[in-house]
């Protein structure tokens, strides 16, 4: 019955984006935010060709707009999504070493599925249109070329529905297992 349980923990540990970055220092989420701000205006050409550029060290949400063109930056690669990315990597390892038996499947499947800096990285969702506005931080998880993170597979748009016949299915497995 262990291998069953293992079927159901391991999709949890590593799809399970977290808002770890709102957990980082106040003085590191701060730099972060600067960095962003940064990269804003670079991208824009100047401050005053990016009349949209925040980022709220309290919740992490950012925004960019240029007047005149689209920041060349890759969605994943802005600074606030990369850090996301790689403290939801670090948060998988933890979770796996925290096993009492950690598997290389557990690592291995949370270096398939955050591949940060890339295409198939979970694509972060702290991007917001108002400064106040609170990030939903986990939404579907979905890369930013479209597919199930980890795979090759492209996402369906009923990913939530998807997971909750998961977690259903995982249920089962550990009533089974409870009365067997």
């Amino acid at each position: 019955m262990l291998f069953l349980s293992l079927i159901c923990l391991i999709p949890a540990l590593v799809y399970a984006q977290m808002d770890a970055i709102t957990q980082l220092p106040i003085g590191t989420r701060l730099d972060l935010c600067a960095n962003q701000i940064a990269t804003c205006i670079n991208s824009c050409g100047s401050a005053a060709n990016a009349p949209m550029k925040f980022c709220n060290a309290t919740t992490l949400g950012w925004g960019c707009g240029c007047l005149t063109n689209t920041p060349p930056v890759e969605p994943w690669n802005w600074p606030v999504a990369s850090r996301d990315c790689t403290l939801n990597l670090q948060s998988c390892t933890n979770e796996c070493n925290s096993q009492p038996s950690p598997t290389s499947e557990c690592f291995n499947k949370c270096t398939s599925v955050w591949q940060c800096n890339t295409v198939n990285a979970p694509v972060s969702y702290l991007q917001v249109s108002d400064v106040s506005q609170t990030p939903s931080y986990a939404a579907p998880n979905i890369t930013y070329a479209g597919n199930i993170p980890g795979t090759n597979t492209p996402a369906k748009s009923s990913t939530a529905s998807d997971s909750a016949t998961h977690a259903l299915f995982c249920f089962i497995i550990v009533v089974i297992a409870i009365s067997a």
